[in-house]
């Protein structure tokens, strides 16, 4: 789904791409493009024009649209028709009272009736009887015997000089028709503004670099003239974009149109936004009804493939906000389904309750009130479901960070604010072009952009509606009849007589300027310095910025008294020209005061048990004419670093952490719920890749778990740590991580961030994370601190060093462990048993087995724990490079829980309670008879550290076990029940203390050795899938001795058919398990000559193994390949088929053999192997201070198989 929803996305950037490139292109041009400025108009009569002005009800308004056409400059004959249906055309009446008694006749019988008429001009009133604008021309066109044509909307005032000019254009272009340029009347609002910017501005730019290209421009339905035998063959149609489909028949048919740039007409433009979006909605289905209706005779038509370039280009121009809303649902839906149900329900609901008043203001007809709600809604919701991801955020919710980017959207994000801004940078050009720039309501540009294009959207969507329902049908735009005396010239107002002359209003923008300063200096001067510490108001004063003489300054410094209690140094820092005294308060209460003078360091002692509360410190200082308060937080535990490893209250501590990750919307457990689970199974530690919020310091307070936290935006490339911007930026997030956390007892300690390097660019990545650690510690460093990488190999400047252990093989393992222990530093695995390449699926056995073998090499190797990665199955898991999907687990990380994405436990999770648990459990009753009522238990604390008041619950039996020193050994009787004998097993839950009264919890599964008629295998790592009397089945993951108790009748049985005397009731039997050896490894540099393995003598270049597989009877085998020096191999067959793998350089890769057909692996396998990749770390990286490469060995090809075992009662 992810990726179908990419692809659609990709298809609609690059359609909208197209358009941008177009906007972008008018913009250049119209910077560039030269005006003519050497017209020279004619006046001189060239033949007789007829002028068409339909109307329908425009009021007194057509007055003046009449006389700007009388009053016109051209020396020959006009005559001037006004189409109007019938008499009680609300025209009538202004028409008669301005003309007088000049009108022959009122009688609605006669068709046309003379009102006005001179020497050179004549105004008639046609009484149509039709009601559609294309119908009243059509009417009247086929009357009309002058040479030339025009027409002329109602709402328009022209030049004086349109016809003369227009005419001169025609000798001068050879032309069919010539357009004139259009302008606004008045602008009282920014909704006329953008009326205007879009007509007047975004459209005559087209037309003006058509023509300065020699192209044909559109007829826009008005202000244009014609030569008249062009409607003996043209008519307009019956649509509402009558003159868009005239375009296409003129352009198609080979005709020409020509600029007119010199006499701009002057129309009324939309007086709110209702009668915006009704105009832009008509245009979207009459001018979408126009291009389909002309799609194929485009093709058709015998003119230049540029010209038809231009007329697609226009035709689809309503269809790209058509994309843009299928391009907003693709990803409103995308972040849809990672929302929880109740986000969902609220962005429903919001978006329910928003179309229906958008559907309320804008409908039309209340027979299509159904389908214009539901465009609104397609074009809402997507909105709302974007915007809601920010909710979680508000709200505080764990499932924020769980919510994946689109795929790639930081790769195309300057691509999406190219498409936004394109036609914002069309209108800028615009306006120079056509020097509009000046007027100050150019600054609604900006702030109103995003509006506007939303409703331009929502508009052309109904419009396209309407479209597919074929209902689009004209709507009457409301007329003011206000004329602005600073935008129309004097020319053009000498005949308005009807009109409302007016001056353009700036008490609007005059507020809103007035309104912002305002709110600019009130919040510089309600922001106040309290002694060095800036209070802002709203943001951060920019002019007037407060100061004081006076500074203070309170630090906290926690340290281990010598009688193991905690010693709290509280640093004052004051200076004041006079005396002064800090009171100190904690908890709200009075605890000393101490009179102080000068500018010195004043140092004040607390002493607290150590534990686990919190504390509020307040200070307040008080001198001659000033007081200053600080308030600090504090906590009575103690986190240090001695001697390389970690201490909390005064003892060694082991993380035993785990990444929660069960707040995705598919499972959303609750912090409270999914930390309390995570504490049942021994867990410790947990940690955060942001910033605490309020939910998870009152979940871990409540289960004892210490929390490691990081500032948000803080992994890979969450910014750019090149950019100084950037990082001023990141140190505002660490000191908010600073202040969230300060005080919190169970804060282990804070990281800085995480991998930092995938998302460097520059040639020197370490030195840039060393630069801003070195930055943090000067600035505003909070003791301990840790930072997590990959890289082994850099010598970081933190207190701790976070790895993220999530690699394989023995050049990692080795190597690079290596280079890591030689800076001597303290060091944990910050992701820790992963072990899954984000193109492998590791089987489930192998997972355990690598962690389990790896934990114990990372603690022998001086670390002092590990965060396993992760709790639960996470399909939204980020990665650094490509996406996730979040919708389904398409990758094998996507799998590394020990839950499933349900909640349900995985296999790997009883291994991880192993290694979490503080205890060795052993039975030592070699076996146990049915009757026996108790055992004899060997418990031993495996920790550096005390445990305290234990208790062991199982069952329904609770035992006190009392306290345990490090390392301590005790034997315990245990009690067992006839359930206990029956299940088998012991679940030994142990409940105890640490480090002065932090609450632990152990769990430990022990199988009993018990006597019975079935056969039993004690190890834990037995998977058991059959078992009677006469057999058992099952499958052992890594032990390689079988600890098996017989039954007292068998006196001999098969082990996978081997049959094997017993000799004691219980015995351990040795197998093969899990690793084999591959028989007869030879390698060779031309695959001729064959010589003995030996990793040492493997270089770089071509190489050739060869080997036999040796004889398994698993079921499940795995060939493991590590430090391959590659990423690709080639496995040959014995007839010359070969099959090319991808690998990992230095990794162990996994090929599961059972989907390796038999021609590959039958006698000897032969694997080709070009090591290009050999070299692991380079000593030459910038910042990483090695004297000497390290390179990848290849290691041995070996079999990884767990032991399916059978066990049968013998003869």
């Amino acid at each position: 789904m992810s990726t179908s929803l990419f692809l659609i996305s990709l298809i609609s950037l690059g359609y909208l791409s197209v358009y941008a490139a177009v906007f972008i292109f008018l913009s250049v041009a119209a910077l560039f493009l030269k005006k003519n400025k050497n017209f020279e108009n004619k006046t001189e009569d060239r033949g007789d024009i007829a002028v068409l002005i339909p109307s329908y009800q425009e009021g007194e308004g057509v007055v003046d649209a009449v006389q700007t056409v009388v009053n016109q400059d051209y020396k020959g004959s006009v005559k001037i028709y006004i189409l109007i249906e019938n008499e009680s055309d609300n025209s009538v009446e202004p028409l008669d009272k301005f003309y007088g008694k000049a009108r022959l006749s009122s009688a609605t019988e006669e068709k046309i009736q003379r009102i006005f008429e001179s020497a050179s001009r004549g105004v008639y009133l046609v009484f149509t009887g039709l009601t559609r604008k294309g119908d009243k021309l059509n009417y009247w066109l086929k009357n009309i015997s002058a040479k030339y044509v025009a027409f002329l909307d109602a709402d328009h005032r022209v030049s004086s000089n349109w016809i003369s000019s227009s005419l001169t254009k025609f000798e001068n272009d050879g032309a069919d028709a010539i357009q004139a340029r259009r302008q606004p009347l008045a602008l009282n609002n920014f909704i006329q503004f953008w009326d205007s910017a879009e007509n007047h501005i975004g459209n005559e730019v087209v037309n003006f670099i058509l023509n300065g290209f020699k192209k044909s421009v559109f007829f826009t339905g008005t202000t244009c003239v014609f030569k008249s035998e062009i409607f003996k063959k043209y008519a307009f149609s019956d649509c509402v974009a009558e003159d868009t489909f005239l375009s296409y028949d003129l352009l198609t048919g080979g005709k020409k149109i020509s600029y007119n740039g010199e006499a701009p007409s002057y129309e009324e433009v939309a007086p709110d936004l209702k009668n915006y979006v009704n105009r832009r909605r008509r245009w979207s289905a009459g001018h979408t009804k126009n291009f389909f209706a002309h799609l194929r005779n485009i093709f058709k038509a015998p003119i230049k493939l540029a010209e038809k370039i231009e007329l697609l280009l226009h035709g689809q121009f309503y269809l790209a906000p058509l994309i843009a809303v299928l391009l907003i649902n693709v990803y409103g839906f995308y972040f849809f389904t990672q929302f929880t149900r109740n986000i969902q329900i609220f962005a429903l609901a919001a978006a329910l309750f928003i179309s229906v008043v958008l559907t309320a203001v804008f409908y039309k007809k209340k027979d299509n009130v159904f389908i214009d709600w539901f465009a609104a809604y397609a074009w809402i919701l997507p909105q709302v479901s974007i915007l809601s991801v920010y909710l979680y955020k508000f709200l505080n919710m764990e499932t924020y960070y769980y919510i994946l980017r689109f795929p790639f959207a930081d790769k195309f994000f300057y691509l999406h604010l190219v498409l936004l801004l394109a036609p914002l940078a069309a209108v800028v050009s615009g306006l120079i072009l056509f020097k509009r720039l000046n007027n100050i309501k150019n600054i609604f540009l900006a702030p109103t952009y995003p509006f506007i294009m939303f409703f331009d959207i929502y508009a052309s969507f109904l419009g396209f509606c309407d479209f597919l329902l074929g209902r689009a049908r004209w709507s009457k735009v409301e007329r003011k009849n206000y004329v602005a005396s600073d935008l129309v010239p004097a020319s053009v107002t000498a005949s308005i007589s009807t009109g409302k002359i007016i001056k353009t209003s700036y008490k609007t923008i005059i507020l809103l300027l007035s309104a912002v300063g305002f709110i600019f200096l009130a919040n510089d001067f309600l922001a106040f310095d309290n002694c060095g510490e800036l209070h802002k108001f709203l943001w951060k004063p920019l002019i007037f910025k407060p100061s004081s003489p006076e500074v203070f300054k309170i630090n906290i410094e926690k340290k281990l008294s010598e009688n193991n209690s905690l010693e709290v140094d509280v640093k004052s820092y004051l200076t004041a020209k006079n005396k002064s005294s800090i009171t100190y308060y904690l908890d709200g209460k009075k605890v000393f005061d101490e009179n102080v003078s000068g500018s010195e360091e004043n140092i004040a002692k607390l002493n607290f048990p150590l534990g686990w509360e919190k504390h509020e410190l307040a200070a307040t200082a008080q001198g001659d004419g000033f007081i200053c308060k600080r308030t600090n937080y504090f906590s009575t535990a103690l986190t240090e670093i001695k001697n390389n490893s970690l201490y909390v209250n005064g003892e060694k501590f082991i993380i035993k952490g785990i990444i929660p990750s069960f707040s995705g919307a598919r499972l959303n457990l609750s912090l409270d719920s999914g930390l309390g689970q995570l504490k049942e199974i021994g867990a410790n530690t947990v940690r955060f890749y942001h910033s605490l919020s309020e939910s998870i310091i009152a979940a871990a307070s409540k289960y004892n778990l210490m929390v490691i936290d990081q500032p948000n935006q803080s992994t890979w490339d969450e910014f750019d740590i090149s950019s100084s911007g950037e990082k001023a930026s990141y140190v505002k997030r660490y000191d908010d991580m600073i202040k969230k956390s300060q005080g919190f007892p169970y804060l282990l300690f804070n990281n800085l961030g995480n991998e930092w390097e995938l998302g460097d660019k520059s040639a020197n990545p370490i030195g840039d994370v060393k630069n801003l650690i070195n930055q943090i510690k000067a600035d505003s460093y909070v003791w301990p601190v840790s930072y997590s990488t990959y890289s082994t190999y850099a010598d970081y400047p933190v207190d701790v060093i976070g790895i993220n252990m999530l690699d394989t093989g023995n050049t990692y393992w080795t190597k690079a462990l290596q280079a890591l222990q030689d800076f001597k530093k303290p060091f944990y695995a910050s992701e820790f048993g992963g072990f899954t390449a984000f193109w492998e699926n590791t089987p489930t056995e192998l997972r355990i087995t690598r962690f389990i073998e790896y934990w114990d090499d990372l603690m022998n190797s001086g670390a002092f724990g590990a965060v396993f990665f992760e709790s639960n199955d996470n399909w939204a898991q980020p990665v650094a490079s490509g996406y996730n999907d979040p919708l389904k687990p398409e990758q094998p990380d996507d799998m590394r829980g020990f839950w499933d994405e349900k909640n349900k436990e995985k296999l790997e999770l009883k291994f991880l309670k192993e290694i979490f648990s503080d205890f060795d459990v052993k039975i030592l009753n070699k076996t146990i008879a049915s009757g026996v009522t108790e055992v004899s238990v060997s418990l031993n604390n495996k920790r550096d550290y005390s445990l305290k008041n234990i208790s062991v619950n199982y069952r329904d039996n609770s035992l006190v076990v009392g306290d345990f020193k490090p390392l301590e050994t005790k034997l315990l009787k245990l009690a067992i029940s006839r359930g206990d004998i029956q299940a088998g097993k012991l679940d030994l839950k142990f409940e105890y203390s640490s480090h002065s009264g932090f609450k632990n919890v152990s769990i430990n599964e022990i199988n009993l050795p018990i006597l019975s008629e079935v056969p039993r295998i004690l190890n834990s790592d037995f998977i058991l899938s059959q078992a009677d009397k006469g057999e058992i089945k099952g499958e052992m993951i890594f032990s390689d001795k079988i600890d098996l108790v017989a039954p007292d009748s068998w006196q001999s049985f098969y082990l996978n058919g081997k049959n094997i005397i017993k000799t004691a009731p219980r015995m351990a039997i040795a197998v093969e398990n899990p690793y084999h050896d591959v028989l007869d490894l030879r390698y060779s540099g031309d695959g001729i000559s064959w010589q003995k393995f030996n990793s040492d003598e493997i270089g770089g270049g071509v190489y050739y193994l060869k080997f036999k597989i040796p004889p398994i009877v698993n079921n499940k085998k795995y060939l493991i390949l590590s430090g391959l020096g590659t990423d690709n191999i080639t496995l040959q067959a014995a007839d010359g088929e070969i099959l090319e793998i991808s690998v990992h350089n230095y990794r162990e890769n996994i090929i599961d053999l059972n989907l390796i057909k038999k021609d590959f692996l039958d006698g000897e396998v032969v694997l080709k192997i070009n090591r290009q990749q050999i070299k692991y770390i380079d000593k030459n990286i910038a910042g990483a201070g090695l004297k000497n490469d390290v390179w990848i060995n290849i290691d041995p090809p070996i079999i990884f198989s767990s032991a399916d075992i059978e066990i049968t009662k013998g003869n």
